[in-house]
């Protein structure tokens, strides 16, 4: 296989910027092929200093699902004059609008970590690699935004508040059924109605779930051989189609952007399926049974702790250490539910391409993949006879990462 000159990453979303931005990074410190001797050179399938980085997207913008805008709208304003009479006068403000995502969560995996880290890495791009520190919004643990959480009715085009908790859920919010802005005011528009309905469908759906636990059937046995199945579908046959289609549909699109029905659940909700179907590491802990959420309060209750395996270790390992690198930062993001950026997270991707053109990433826009195939010795061979400038085949080769 011939030494890797090109790679091409299909898609400027911030996935595609990110892979883009790491490998900018990456190829200036690796050897130069022109050192490498004429018999290695055979050899060689890894890519080198000179490896070219070509970005394509096939819309006009660069960003994907991150798409900020601002708009000035004009707000009325209370405005106190002499004598302490007040007048109201319309004024102009500047908003942003995001069409996609507008928050980041600072916990989880070292991923969330990298998005934060004060130092340079090759790894990944950080808020302070592109001096964003300063536009970070932060939402505090204790804030209203944070402890409620809302969807929007199609029946009566209002706000529903969700439940935040068993005790909530059984018909006593902790909020008394209030909700309260930052000033302490009553937030106006709320469907309590629609609110108390969700609230008698989860509890229908947990009790008829639990019931599951009671059956006289054989429990489920540990196995390597389930068939993987979607977020909905899991729902459906626990809690009841009407929660995964009120609730668990729009809490899946709020997270992913994405359909329950079609996401999986051993990918993005793990938890959920290692406690409907067990491993053999843990099938001596916990019988499973056909209700989700007796397996889950058992497992947590009950169950034993399963050791890591040693990728698990690494992972965990990794991401101690990301987070412990960031120093104070670490400790203050702790008391942050999400934050955002001054202007919306647009901001980030935008400085993510001015840094990989900068690093010399050719970056394509409104071009259309028309082929995708392996040519000889393996390569996969992306062509563009669309555009002029990218007759000659391009490919596609990351497995030296």
């Amino acid at each position: 296989m011939p030494p890797v000159n090109n790679i091409t990453i299909l898609g400027g979303g911030l996935t595609g910027l990110t892979l883009a931005y790491r490998l900018s990074r990456l190829i200036p410190t690796l050897p130069s092929l022109s050192r490498t001797s004429a018999d290695s050179l055979h050899r060689h399938t890894g890519a080198h200093r000179d490896t070219r980085i070509t970005l394509i997207e096939r819309s006009e913008r660069i960003g994907g699902w991150v798409n900020s805008k601002s708009e000035v709208v004009r707000v009325p304003k209370s405005i106190t004059k002499g004598k302490g009479k007040v007048q109201s006068e319309a004024i102009d403000v500047e908003v942003t609008l995001e069409a996609g995502p507008r928050s980041i969560r600072p916990k989880g995996s070292a991923g969330a970590a990298y998005m934060l880290k004060l130092n340079l890495t090759l790894r990944s791009f950080q808020i302070q690699d592109l001096s964003l520190e300063s536009s970070i919004l932060s939402v505090p643990l204790d804030h209203p935004s944070a402890q409620n959480r809302f969807i929007l009715s199609r029946a009566t085009n209002r706000l529903v508040r969700l439940p935040s908790g068993l005790k909530d859920v059984m018909g006593f919010p902790s909020s008394g059924g209030k909700v309260n802005s930052p000033n302490g005011d009553v937030v106006a528009g709320t469907d309590a109605g629609e609110e108390r309905r969700l609230r008698k469908l989860l509890r229908r759906g947990i009790l008829g779930d639990l019931f599951k636990a009671r059956s006289t059937g054989s429990p489920v046995q540990a196995t390597s051989g389930y068939k993987d199945t979607t977020v909905h579908q899991l729902v459906c046959n626990t809690l009841g189609p009407s929660v995964a289609n009120s609730l668990i549909s729009s809490m899946v699109h709020g997270i992913y952007a994405a359909d329950s029905r079609k996401l999986s659940v051993r990918s993005t909700f793990p938890m959920l399926w290692d406690a409907m179907y067990p491993s053999s590491a843990n099938a001596s802990s916990i019988k499973k049974t056909g209700s989700l959420v007796w397996n889950l309060l058992s497992s947590s209750l009950f169950g034993r702790k399963i050791p890591k395996t040693p990728e698990q270790e690494q992972r965990a390992k990794e991401e101690a250490s990301a987070w412990h690198e960031l120093g104070d930062l670490n400790n203050e993001r702790k008391k942050w539910s999400v934050y955002g950026l001054q202007g919306g997270l647009g901001i980030l991707t935008d400085k993510i391409r001015e840094a990989v053109e900068e690093s010399k990433v050719e970056v394509a826009t409104n071009c259309v993949v028309e082929n995708i195939r392996v040519g000889s010795q393996g390569v996969v061979e992306v062509c563009l006879p669309s555009i002029p400038y990218f007759n000659a085949e391009t490919i596609l080769n990351l497995q030296f990462l």
